[in-house]
């Protein structure tokens, strides 16, 4: 799966992060230092629609 963007929501639904790949890349890294710990949602795009979705913890 080649993946085309990266979104991460906070528990309010509120868009946290959002990454735009190229999707020939063989790396896909998402910088998430400046965001607080807790839940937040993902959205992983390939191919211009929703591909997975789910939830992932940041904690420090």
């Amino acid at each position: 799966m080649s993946i085309d963007r990266v979104r991460l929501f906070d528990v309010t639904g509120r868009m946290a992060l959002e990454e735009i790949f190229d999707p020939q890349s063989a790396c896909t890294e998402l910088d998430v230092r400046a965001l607080p710990d807790g839940m937040y949602f993902y959205e992983i795009w390939s191919e211009g629609r929703v591909a997975r979705a789910g939830k992932v913890f940041k904690v420090e």
